[in-house]
């Protein structure tokens, strides 16, 4: 289960830093594309969108993102 949340706190991260590459890596080798954060609910879609990261969103947004999901704020 740690493993799991390491490779999907990585997503999270690639998301927001725009690390097309990463995201995609992270995503074929099995991280949750609709995980959320443990503090704020944060998906990785959420981060990307958050610092405009578009081929990031539509990468996600093409790979099933829930695209209506919300944080707990």
């Amino acid at each position: 289960m740690q493993r799991e949340q390491k490779r999907n706190e990585k997503l999270i991260k690639a998301a927001e830093d725009g690390d097309l590459e990463k995201v995609k890596n992270l995503v074929r080798h099995g991280a949750d594309i609709n995980y959320k954060d443990t503090f704020g609910s944060f998906t990785a879609l959420h981060c990307a969108a958050n610092n405009g990261k578009i081929e990031i969103i539509n990468y996600l947004a093409d790979n099933e993102a829930d695209m209506n999901c919300r944080n707990k704020w």
